[in-house]
């Protein structure tokens, strides 16, 4: 869904198609969220990302990243932070549980309340449009991980309350001559 002009795009009819393909699939549902329901199991994406000052009228600078279980250990962060990675004590580190490796180290917690605050009145009210009837849901399906922005105060599946156990990888940094 754009900015402006009204257009809804067949989010899910693209989640078939990637996956069909075996792609991954990363909405950028900014405009959606908090203004239509969105269910990231009837839409098919992988990831899903979305804007907490928008229609979620939360705090500017907050924002969310949920990714589904499966498509974690195909994914790697671009930079190792001290809350994403534990280092080895050497010249390797092992990426933390969960969408947690997508952390950063700066956080604003008062922030990250207003963004929960925003969200849970967004399920309370629901939402004013329902012109999508694939999405009919603003909670996350089971088998799925999420993580908000910058704290992940909370990395757990939605199907149990408890920490999910994603494999952990090592990396190694390349050492230089």
């Amino acid at each position: 869904m754009p900015t402006s002009g009204g257009l809804v795009n067949p989010a899910a009819a693209v989640g078939r198609i990637a996956r069909d393909a075996g792609a991954l699939y990363l909405l950028d549902a900014t405009q959606a969220v908090g203004q239509f329901p969105v269910n990231v199991h009837d839409v098919g994406c992988d990831l899903l990302t979305g804007t907490g000052r928008k229609f979620l009228r939360g705090p500017r600078g907050t924002g969310f990243l949920w990714v589904r279980d499966s498509a974690l250990e195909r994914l790697d962060p671009f930079v190792a932070e001290i809350r994403s990675a534990t280092w080895d004590g050497r010249r390797g580190f092992t990426w933390a549980d969960g969408a947690r490796r997508f952390e950063t180290w700066e956080n604003s917690y008062v922030n990250i309340i207003g963004l929960g605050a925003a969200v849970r009145q967004a399920l309370e009210l629901g939402q004013p449009h329902s012109a999508d009837p694939a999405s009919t849901s603003a909670r996350p399906s089971p088998g799925t991980t999420r993580s908000t922005p910058k704290s992940a105060a909370s990395t757990r599946s939605s199907a149990s309350p408890r920490t999910t156990t994603t494999p952990k990888r090592r990396s190694t940094v390349p050492s230089t001559p």
